[in-house]
């Protein structure tokens, strides 16, 4: 008798889980609002160039239509180009899928809740002021209210390569190709991209006045295309040019009020939601958020400066110059200026990273300090210190000669470091050091950079060669290191 109840119970409980998925899939998770193309924005009713896959029955609807209701577990997918579909998700989410994609929407109550195959040539740019959570390939990203943009590339040796564009408010990336150690989230702040290739090779990099064009070209498509106007493609112009402002500048509520109003002149249904609508956070809220990001911020480039530290490469040095420049910490042009040099050995920057280092150094002047052939490598010693901090610390060498020779050292005078032992100094083979007192009593968070410079009476005859330079970098961080 006990095992026939046993087998009621769970008869009962698999009836009811399947009643409540009954329930879920046939609940509407999204609603097609316009089709068009990019750069030729007329609107678009129906198609047959995009397919309809329904969770329920998996049946193909015969054309697309606008508007057409989504619900959860349905797919839509295209291999044609150029092709744009805008789709209100959830209640306060609007995406622009362009063509080619495939995108399943899954089960959210409030904000927005898809997959997003990663497909060559794919492009998903959400604006959300709710939560939305996107699934791409093995990355899964999550958001509170934001505007941001994945892009699809294509598939190389080294795995999928994908570029993940935040324009407002900041992303929460995680797993597969969005982080090195695919276990802790990567957050991408406003005005960055992080570009991925397979599962270990992750850049940081601002986005470009290309990015924003190309995107600008999206939005101001699908607006032109609801514009209530006889010809769309006299206001594409126009409009292209206001998205472009936004993008490059998002939080100017000028700019953004610029857009909104010419969107209301033309009567485009929704003005002002395709360029998000966060709220304004109370003081508190806002000084918690503040101090978190600098808290990741200040972890970020401990992180990196102890990489260098240990013998980083180029790529390195110029992941450290993108974070203090983002952080507006001094030291920048200094890190990415060891990255030029380094380059010239290890040879692992891209076109854009190279790019990126003449930016921040000054193109001109670096080309000149750069040109011949690569020097050699010198030694380097890196401290970190939070503020109004002193430290004596020794800087140890290994002297590969033979019999006792002097090492005679000039020091520049800097207010935040200051040579304490002996300026020549008897040195016999082996181990020896010469200890350095910092001081980083008034100085602003960022990276301050000393050359030792040394020359050896007696090497040449001991049989050793004297290293002439140590480079000496100090990082002050905003708070304790």
């Amino acid at each position: 008798m006990s095992i026939f109840r046993h087998k009621t119970l769970i008869l009962f409980l698999l009836l009811l889980v399947l009643f409540h998925l009954s329930l879920l899939s046939g609940r509407a998770q999204g609603k097609i609002t316009s089709i068009t193309k990019v750069k030729n924005p007329r609107p678009i009713t129906s198609t047959t160039e995009i397919t309809c896959i329904r969770y329920r029955g998996r049946r193909a609807e015969p054309k697309v239509t606008v508007p057409m209701e989504l619900k959860a577990g349905d797919e839509l997918s295209s291999n044609a180009t150029r092709l744009i579909v805008a789709i209100k998700c959830g209640t306060a989410t609007e995406l622009k899928v362009s063509a080619p994609f495939r995108v399943r929407f899954l089960i959210n109550n409030t904000g927005c809740n898809l997959y997003h195959y990663p497909k060559q040539g794919a492009l998903l740019n959400v604006t959300s002021s709710v939560p939305t959570s996107v699934r791409s390939g093995e990355t899964r990203l999550a958001s509170k209210r934001t505007q941001y943009e994945i892009k699809t590339i294509g598939i190389s040796r080294g795995g999928l390569v994908q570029e993940w564009l935040v324009y407002e408010g900041e992303v929460s990336i995680q797993g597969g190709e969005a982080s090195v150690r695919a276990k802790e989230p990567v957050i991408v702040e406003q005005g960055e991209k992080l570009v991925t290739q397979g599962p270990t090779r992750v850049s940081r990099e601002k986005i470009t006045a290309e990015d924003i064009q190309a995107t600008a070209d999206i939005y101001a498509s699908v607006d032109a295309s609801r514009a209530k106007v006889s010809d769309p493609g006299t206001v594409f112009l126009k409009l292209r040019k206001l998205y472009q402002e936004v993008l490059a500048d998002p939080t100017n509520n000028v700019k953004r009020v610029n857009l909104v109003n010419e969107q209301k002149s033309l009567g485009i249904p929704g003005a002002g939601t395709s360029i998000g609508t966060l709220t304004t956070p109370s003081p508190l809220d806002q000084r918690l958020a503040e101090e978190k990001r600098a808290n990741i911020q200040r972890e970020e480039i401990v992180g990196l400066f102890k990489r260098v530290t240990d013998g980083g490469g180029s790529k390195d040095y110029y992941n450290l110059a993108l974070a203090l420049e983002r952080s507006k910490w001094g030291g920048a042009s200094s890190a990415a200026e060891s990255a030029l040099r380094l380059n010239l050995t290890d040879r692992r920057l891209s076109a854009t990273e190279l790019a990126g280092c003449k930016r921040i150094t000054g193109a001109q002047k670096i080309e000149k300090q750069l040109t011949g052939k690569p020097t050699q490598r010198p030694d380097v010693m890196n401290v970190v210190l939070g503020p109004n901090q002193t430290m004596i610390q020794p800087l140890k060498f290994v002297s590969s000669c033979n019999k006792v020779v002097t090492q005679r050292f000039t020091f520049p005078k800097l207010p935040f470091i200051r040579y304490v032992s002996n300026y020549d100094i008897k040195v016999p083979p082996g181990d020896w050091e010469v200890r350095l007192q910092f001081n980083t009593t008034g100085m602003k968070p960022g990276i301050y950079r000393a050359d030792l410079v040394s020359s050896c009476v007696g090497c040449e005859a001991a049989g050793c060669v004297n290293k002439p330079l140590t480079q000496i970098n100090l990082l002050v961080t905003d708070g304790q290191p």
